[in-house]
């Protein structure tokens, strides 16, 4: 098991471990509600990157974004692979 003298990078993949109970706690801590589930985690050390990977299972539904609609959630009808910058992770308390 690495110490917190033995490296930070050691100790981070040690934390990135994965498992569902990782995975849930980055899915708490990005404030991602059901159907959302981050279902893989990737860790670059040298790079300083963090690759997070969502997914919602097939048939979910989602508040609609239209005004007005009157259904209390709507189908998906199309998904892409898209990538976006969140705030550094790791800074947080």
């Amino acid at each position: 098991m690495p110490t917190a003298g033995g490296g930070s990078h050691e100790l981070i993949d040690c934390c990135l471990a994965m498992t569902s109970g990782n995975l849930d706690l980055f899915k708490m801590a990005l404030g991602l509600e059901d159907p959302w589930k981050v279902t893989r985690t990737d860790f670059n050390p040298d790079g300083g990157r963090l690759d997070l990977y969502l997914d919602f299972p097939r048939g979910a539904r989602f508040s609609c974004p239209v005004d007005g609609c009157g259904q209390k959630a709507c189908p998906v009808h199309d998904a892409e692979d898209k990538q976006w910058r969140h705030l550094d992770f790791f800074q947080h308390e």
